[in-house]
């Protein structure tokens, strides 16, 4: 399992302590820090259990392409993992991220005109082995380009198939908190406009709906005199 993941995604051997499972049936991988791992693998006394230790790194997939990794990256711990050396990675512009986490998949044929655009670099670290300009199916890392992100840093988990680059965060929640992080929290001002704005429009709503209860009303009775 470990020369798979370590070849398909770059890892250099020395990793192999950090990373874990709870047993041999596990579906997750956890990554552990140097630290850890010292301590997971020290001499002591008296016998120490260890509930749970480091961040879900990989998770098995439950069907996978025959050329990719059947173990694919997991959004919780892809920024940790990220650090230690990733070669399926790409960087890409805060405007390509953006659209990815909105429309959820992008054609292959428009990745790789965003690459000819500058709009991500990279594309050469997921390269297949089935020929030039082909990108090996799998699990890889989007990373926001460090001029985009100034002293922030952003990765987010997709997957490339045999026609599209697939967005791979957990869920609904996470990708919002994801634009949201892109795209920051509204200012004061926006927040207090729509606030004004609402008022507003409840107000002429609720002037409407009386209108409204008014000739029902009347029409109500008229149906019942006749």
């Amino acid at each position: 399992m470990w020369q798979e993941i370590r070849d398909f995604y770059g890892f250099d051997e020395a990793l192999a302590v950090q990373f874990v499972q709870r047993n041999d049936t596990d579906a997750r991988v956890f990554l552990m820090s140097e630290g850890v791992a010292r301590l997971m693998k020290s001499e002591v006394k008296l016998p120490t259990r260890m509930v749970l230790c480091g961040v879900t790194a990989l998770e098995r997939a439950k069907s996978s392409h025959m050329d990719a990794c059947e173990w694919r990256l997991v959004q919780q711990g892809v920024s940790a993992i990220g650090m230690l050396g990733l070669k399926r990675r790409i960087v890409a512009s805060k405007d390509f991220i953006l659209r990815l986490l909105r429309e959820k998949e992008l054609s292959l044929a428009e990745v790789r005109q965003a690459a000819a655009d500058g709009a991500l670099s990279g594309l050469e670290g997921i390269s297949s082995k089935l020929g030039a300009g082909d990108m090996r199916p799998g699990s890889l890392a989007v990373v926001l380009e460090p001029s985009a992100a100034g002293s922030a840093s952003l990765t987010i988990v997709a997957e490339v198939t045999d026609a599209t680059l697939e967005l791979s965060v957990g869920s609904a929640a996470e990708t919002a908190a994801l634009v949201e992080e892109l795209v920051g929290q509204p200012e004061v001002e926006q927040i207090l406009q729509g606030s004004a704005e609402g008022d507003v429009d409840g107000k002429e709503a609720s002037d409407v709906d009386v209108e409204m209860a008014d000739d029902g009303g009347a029409s109500e009775s008229a149906v019942d005199i006749a």
